[in-house]
C-alpha cells in the first residue's frame, strides 16, 4: 500500500478503510504496520508510515505507549505531531501517557515535552493516582521535582484518601518526603 502511494485510512464503498478491511481479513502486517515500527524503534519508517497517514490513534493509542515504553522521545514527537493525543487515556485503568512515561522511563525529556506540549501534570486514573503518585512510587526523585516544578498539586488525595506525601512516607523514600513536606 505504501509503496503504491495509497492513503491507508481511505474508505471503501462500504465505509471500511484498509486497516479495518486488514482486520477483518486478518491480515496481522497491515494492522500491526505502525506498532511494529515503533516496537522496534524505527524512527524512519515510523515517518514514512504517518507521512502515508497512518492512524496514530489504532489501538487506543498502541503506538504512543510502546514508543514510551521504549523511551524514544524522537517517536514520541512523530506521534504527538500527527495526532496523538498525550491527554487522551490509553490503559484499561485510566492511565494518561504521562502516568506511563513517568512509570517506564528513565528518560526525563521525555516528561519535559510531554509536559511542554500541554499535558495535565494532575490527571487522575481511576483510582485517582496522579502523574506525581506514579514518580512516587518508582522513587524517581528527578521527576519528583520536575513535575512539582510544573505545578503538579501536592494535595491531591486518590481515592483511597492517600496523599503524595502520604505515599512517598509509606514508600519510605526520605529524599522525596522532604520535597513534599
Amino acid at each position: 500500500m505504501l509503496e503504491a502511494k495509497t492513503n491507508v485510512n481511505m474508505k471503501s464503498s462500504t465505509g471500511l478503510d484498509p486497516l479495518s478491511l486488514a482486520i477483518i481479513k486478518g491480515d496481522i502486517e497491515v494492522v500491526n504496520a505502525l506498532i511494529l515500527a515503533v516496537i522496534k524503534d524505527n524512527t524512519e519508517i515510523v515517518k514514512l508510515l504517518l507521512e502515508y497517514k497512518a492512524d496514530v490513534k489504532a489501538e487506543n493509542f498502541m503506538a504512543l505507549m510502546k514508543a514510551i515504553d521504549n523511551g524514544n522521545l524522537d517517536i514520541i514527537k512523530l506521534l504527538a505531531e500527527n495526532g496523538a493525543d498525550l491527554n487522551a487515556k490509553i490503559a484499561d485503568d485510566g492511565a494518561k501517557p504521562l502516568m506511563i512515561a513517568v512509570a517506564k522511563c528513565d528518560n526525563i525529556e521525555i516528561i519535559k515535552y510531554m509536559i511542554e506540549k500541554g499535558t495535565d501534570v494532575n490527571a487522575k486514573n481511576i483510582v485517582g493516582d496522579t502523574p506525581l503518585m506514579f514518580a512516587i512510587s518508582t522513587g524517581k526523585a528527578d521527576f519528583v521535582r520536575l513535575l512539582l516544578d510544573k505545578n503538579a498539586n501536592k494535595n491531591i488525595k486518590n481515592n483511597y484518601g492517600q496523599t503524595p506525601l502520604a505515599r512517598a512516607k509509606l514508600d519510605k523514600y526520605d529524599e522525596i518526603v522532604k520535597m513534599l513536606e
